[in-house]
């Protein structure tokens, strides 16, 4: 974990009879608006925050007042809350405190759930192994994770998709989210640089050098929405949720460069998609339904033609018609040929 003043992400673990309750981890520096107290303190590393929210006692100004039921608290490393001066709360944070927190380690100072079903106050989660260098914090939640290799073929490219994992992006590796743009060209909607996470459920096109690459799951990541038109599966399946469906690959002469997402049966229809591996998917009807290629550099391909732009050819005289052999004007917006090309008018 980065510090939050380096552009640091908090992480999250929730209660799960109640999403009200949950504990907040972070990764505390002296500097910025933590400067006072954590500077003064010497203070730095994993800080735990507790929280039990109830509308009603944040509005009525109640939140601690039971002392039983503290609602808003954080959890001191070293078990306790004494001390005199600043500087003896530096042990509040880990590792310098301690190196482990489990259900039973620190129930006495807010380290138990208020809100399971059960009836029992223990924290079905540990953290351990917990260490800090060069200002990253690292521990282990619940004893371990899952590591997924991923190879990288010739072309630097390959896809990925885990239906059930949050994925941490190695060194050497870019992962990146597409849209379909109104301009029916791809367009990245995210990009996963070394360190962050790529959501579970989420179909990713992966760069970088030729070689086989270790991801490692992230199980404390809050998951966030993000535009894309990448699915995938865990288990080889045929593609489903639209209507046009393309996958990674050369075109059909193996070019070198022309990478990109190619439809994988013919019209555009359904195909066998490989386990873990992301493809491209156009839901509902689409102009795009003619448009068997999107590469990463170059134009798109209608029916094996390269499409190109009204404005290359807007100097050329010619009756505009659409797909269906209709002649259309101007005001058509959509795929179009024209003196015996095709081309998009925006």
């Amino acid at each position: 974990m980065a510090p939050l003043n380096d552009q640091g992400e908090a992480y999250v673990i929730y209660n799960s009879s109640n999403n009200n309750e949950f504990l907040m981890l972070e990764n505390r520096h002296a500097d910025r608006w933590f400067s006072y107290w954590y500077g003064y303190s010497a203070g730095h590393g994993l800080f735990i925050t507790h929280c039990d929210y109830d509308a009603t006692a944040w509005a009525y100004n109640s939140v601690n007042d039971d002392p039983s039921h503290q609602r808003l608290t954080y959890i001191p490393a070293d078990g306790g809350y004494d001390g005199y001066y600043l500087n003896d709360y530096y042990a509040d944070f880990f590792p310098a405190g301690g190196t482990t927190f489990n259900g039973t380690s620190h129930t006495s100072v807010g380290g138990k759930w208020f809100n399971n079903e059960n009836g029992s106050k223990t924290i079905p989660h540990s953290l351990t192994e917990i260490t800090e260098n060069n200002g990253l914090v690292s521990f282990r939640f619940d004893g371990g994770v899952e590591e997924v290799s991923v190879t990288i073929g010739a072309t630097g490219y390959a896809t990925l998709y885990y239906s059930d994992l949050d994925l941490v992006v190695p060194e050497g590796v870019t992962a990146k989210t597409y849209i379909v743009n109104e301009n029916f060209e791809l367009e990245e909607s995210r990009t996963f640089a070394k360190g962050s996470v790529i959501p579970a459920g989420y179909g990713v096109v992966l760069t970088g050098e030729p070689g086989t690459y270790q991801f490692v799951e992230e199980k404390l990541q809050l998951a966030k929405r993000i535009p894309t038109m990448l699915s995938g599966s865990d288990e080889e399946a045929m593609t489903e949720g639209g209507a046009l469906y393309y996958k990674l690959s050369l075109d059909k002469n193996n070019t070198p460069g022309t990478v990109g997402f190619y439809w994988g049966a013919p019209d555009g229809g359904a195909f066998m998609n490989g386990a873990h591996k992301a493809y491209l998917v156009i839901p509902g009807e689409s102009m795009a339904k003619n448009v068997s290629a999107f590469p990463f550099y170059g134009k798109i391909v209608v029916d094996d033609i390269e499409l190109v732009h009204e404005n290359e050819y807007e100097n050329e005289n010619g009756a505009l018609y659409n797909l269906g052999g209709q002649r259309v004007d101007s005001s058509f917006k959509g795929i179009v040929i024209k003196n015996g090309k095709k081309m998009i008018i925006k």
